[in-house]
């Protein structure tokens, strides 16, 4: 038997490490080791790579979406024709993740996902300069961002159907609250799988005119809503997504307790807001209202599994 070359050895070093060979084969590569000092180098350097990644992902909790888009990128990978007449690139199962999660790791991304949300993108951006590829890491935005962009001086929604300066017909405004409730419901059950609604409160009476929802996000992001309503005139967003879904709205990272915030108009004048998330029944929910409270559309949330 002939002495095992470097390409040859190289290709048996994930089993290799992972003590999948038989006795024979053990002993061809790790004489080859112990004889080629630029293959013994190069071993070390990923078998210590192998032990980095064990360690830093030992005690973190990721959610199922991050596992998800590995699986699909593992898949995509080895299916590539290129990489199959490859041997090296043909990686064992877990090593093939493991890769996978070091280039991660070392992009910045890992960290990302050990909160306990995930990614969105500000929506304001076109799809364009959108880019939800492994790796790469959206704007953070906050939901007092989202508000300031649906209504820059933070006045009242105007309907949609509505002509600045001609008076709208409140049979309207309730015709149009029930159309969006109604696509509001459709919308959660499709996308989430539960029925979101917002009820009247009998501790908090406030007036709820739904103006419009959108879903945001989309390509190879998870999807999120973006709710407009009118709380007693005033302009509120409630955006809201799966506790385990990849959307970076920071309020959607992890529960946030209502808080009072000073946001500014375009014109510099100071304006009071409140912000707020919660998580219910495995949807994450973050408003924010200008010169108002969110007590009644949190009070009235309901987050209903089907």
């Amino acid at each position: 038997m002939g002495q095992m070359t470097c390409e040859q050895c190289r290709r048996w070093w994930s089993p290799y490490m992972d003590s999948e060979l038989d006795a024979t084969k053990t002993f061809e590569v790790s004489e080859h080791l112990r004889l080629c000092d630029a293959c013994r180098k190069r071993f070390e350097n990923e078998s210590n790579m192998d032990d980095l990644i064990r360690e830093s992902i030992a005690n973190v909790s990721l959610p199922n979406a991050f596992w998800n888009k590995i699986e699909k990128g593992v898949k995509a990978t080895v299916n590539r024709p290129q990489l199959q007449q490859t041997a090296r690139f043909r990686f064992s199962g877990w090593l093939a993740v493991a890769a996978m999660v070091a280039m991660l790791l070392f992009g910045g991304f890992l960290f990302r996902y050990a909160l306990p949300g995930v990614s969105v993108v500000d929506a304001d951006r076109n799809d364009a300069n959108r880019d939800h590829d492994v790796g790469v890491l959206a704007t953070t935005v906050s939901v007092v961002d989202v508000l300031k962009r649906a209504s820059p001086e933070f006045r009242k929604f105007p309907p949609p159907s509505s002509v600045e300066g001609q008076p709208h017909d409140s049979s309207q405004t309730s015709a149009r609250c029930e159309q969006v409730r109604r696509e509001l419901a459709e919308m959660s059950r499709r996308l989430y799988g539960v029925e979101i609604t917002f009820e009247p409160d009998e501790r908090h009476p406030h007036q709820f005119d739904f103006v419009a929802v959108s879903q945001r996000g989309g390509d190879d992001g998870d999807p999120y809503m973006e709710v407009h309503v009118n709380c007693c005139g005033r302009p509120t967003v409630l955006v809201i997504a799966l506790a385990n879904s990849r959307v970076d709205v920071r309020e959607l990272q992890a529960a946030t307790p209502k808080r009072d915030i000073t946001g500014q108009t375009q014109d510099g004048n100071d304006v009071p807001i409140q912000v707020q998330s919660k998580s219910m029944n495995g949807v994450m929910i973050a408003g924010a209202t200008a010169r108002h409270y969110l007590n009644a559309i949190f009070a009235g949330a309901r987050v209903t599994k089907i």
